[in-house]
């Protein structure tokens, strides 16, 4: 890709490094001022990990009403909940599905069952077969929390034994872990996270989220994030953040292209004490670069946001900047496209709705994010437009939404693209029963143009029902419609029912039994299929 206006980037990050060390420097100073008057400018907990307070994260905990959207919590630091260990049950109902936090907990379970299928390899019905795999799945869940320290980890093997597949045995392992840690009391933190488990390689040909699928679709990936951050007050201009974040992502598959990102980010955020005027100073700039074909890929934005109290529950907001443009020839010019955006938040005890319209170097563009909670009642939607790419993707803590699975194997899998994603859910809950519904819909113009652009839109009903303390029913059905470059003009349709029930024999051992029915249409015969299977489950605790 073409690179532009180099001169200008070097002023805007001159810029905002100056403003940070004068932020910091200010900061300093006024702990100094207060210190000497015997005032705390941090936290009444002295910065340590304070379980169970607010659930989240340093700069990424709830935010307050009167907050602006996308502004981190000026709050003290990371308080985090204590270590809430997993039910061993049956879901289903009004009830709360948690248990009270600990300081730590160990969880290990192991699983016993046996699968079927009448299509394993999810296959045109000219080349399907059939066959049965005995799966055995240990799994060990942990927890620890402290005064300067959370961390937490969950790692589930799989071991499969087909009765007439080639090979006959399969071996896979998934791990997820994170920690959270106070480096120095209310200012230094430290957040890590990794994972290591499956994917899928291209969501084009035919796909499962299920390991005991063949369908040669599916490959190892790993990946980690590691992120330091200073915390500092600055009296009556609010709380400042500088992070910085490296991530990394990996494939066992030599053909597909791993990448490091590289992320620094500045926020500065006005007091909590503030009511009728808000504001959001931020910067952040992210460098991607592909391990196969060394491509570097830049995202640069930095804005300032303000917002007026107007009515007790009604905010006006406002925000301009300028970011990096991707132009449809390539043509990349960093921090070369203004942008603005108007808007109000809504916000009471029980709902609330943000709206914002402005411009960008795409075009007119919109975001809505609303949310209404009742004891019975569930409902969250939201639509933004943003410009990312994969790697940012994979690194988000959001990418674990539900949406298009990103094609691994393609050309396009090193370039930007617009991301237009509108998704939602509800959930009503019943006294021995719930029924959800989560949908979402995407759509992603790659750049340059010349690579096209695909769309997913997919909808999930599920429906549990504990039928006594000992039994619960669960149904789901999911259909979605997908979109490739490679097809444009044409569309997949991908249809998942299940039902099943599950059975606890003792305080320790349930048994589950499902049946799954999938089906594939296509105009490219070779991903079209119809499968049929049913799996029993043997799960113990210890």
């Amino acid at each position: 890709m073409k690179k532009s206006n180099g001169p200008a980037r070097k002023r805007v990050h001159a810029s905002i490094l100056l403003a940070s060390a004068i932020t910091l420097a200010l900061g300093l100073a006024s702990q100094r001022a207060q210190a000497a008057d015997g005032a705390d400018s941090g936290s009444s907990t002295g910065g340590y990990l304070a379980p169970p307070q607010v659930t989240g994260l340093g700069a990424a905990a709830a935010t307050t009403p009167y907050s602006l959207p996308g502004a981190p919590n000026p709050g003290s630091g990371p308080q985090v909940s204590g270590c809430t260990p997993p039910v061993f049950g049956i879901a289903g109902g009004n009830a709360s599905s948690l248990q009270s936090p600990l300081g730590y907990y160990l969880s290990p379970a192991i699983s016993l069952g046996e699968f079927y299928s009448d299509n394993i390899n999810l296959a045109p019905d000219a080349s399907r077969r059939s066959d049965s795999a005995t799966i055995i799945t240990p799994s060990l869940q942990g927890c620890t929390v402290g005064s300067r320290l959370r961390a937490q980890f969950s790692y589930t093997g799989q071991a499969i034994h087909y009765a007439q597949g080639t090979p006959k045995d399969k071996y896979y392992n998934r791990f997820n872990g994170s920690l959270n840690s106070v480096l120095y009391a209310d200012h230094l933190f430290f957040d890590a996270s990794g994972s290591y488990g499956q994917t899928v390689i291209n969501p084009g040909q035919a796909y499962s989220g299920n390991n005991v699928f063949l369908t040669g679709n599916r490959t190892n990936v790993w990946s980690y994030q590691l992120s330091p951050y200073w915390r500092q007050g600055v009296g009556p201009l609010g709380t400042a953040i500088l992070r910085y974040d490296y991530g990394q992502t990996g494939y066992a598959d030599s053909s597909l292209s791993g990448s490091r990102t590289y992320t620094t980010t500045f926020d500065l955020t006005n007091p909590n004490d503030t009511v009728a005027w808000s504001w959001h100073l931020h910067w952040k700039t992210s460098r991607v670069k592909y391990a196969q074909n060394n491509q570097v890929q830049h995202f640069d934005d930095a804005y300032l946001s303000l917002g007026y109290l107007l009515f007790p529950n009604l905010q006006l907001i406002a925000k301009g900047g300028v970011e990096t443009e991707y132009q449809p020839d390539g043509t990349v010019n960093r921090y070369g496209s203004r942008y603005g955006s108007a808007g109000f938040k809504y916000s009471n005890g029980f709902a609330s709705l943000a709206v914002t319209y402005g411009w960008q170097y795409f075009g007119h563009v919109w975001s809505v994010d609303t949310s209404y909670r009742t004891p019975n009642l569930l409902f969250a939607a939201s639509y933004a437009e943003t410009t990312t790419d994969t790697a940012l993707v994979q690194s988000s803590q959001s990418s674990n939404q539900p949406g298009a699975i990103v094609p691994l194997n393609q050309p396009q899998i090193t370039n930007a693209y617009i991301s237009k994603r509108a998704s939602g859910s509800v959930t009503y809950l019943m006294s021995r029963s719930q029924i959800a519904l989560t949908a979402y819909d995407e759509r992603r113009y790659y750049r340059p143009s010349s690579l096209g652009h695909d769309r997913t839109t997919g909808a999930t009903l599920g429906w549990n029902w504990k039928y006594n303390a000992l039994t619960a029913v669960n149904a789901s059905f999911s259909r979605e419609r997908l979109t490739t470059v490679q097809t444009p003009g044409t569309a997949d349709f991908i249809n998942q029912t299940s039902v099943g029930i599950t059975r606890m024999l003792m305080p320790n051992l349930k048994l589950s039994f499902n049946v799954l029915r999938q089906t594939r249409s296509s105009h490219i015969e070779a991903n079209t299929y119809t499968a049929n299977s049913a799996a029993i489950q043997l799960t113990a605790q210890f």
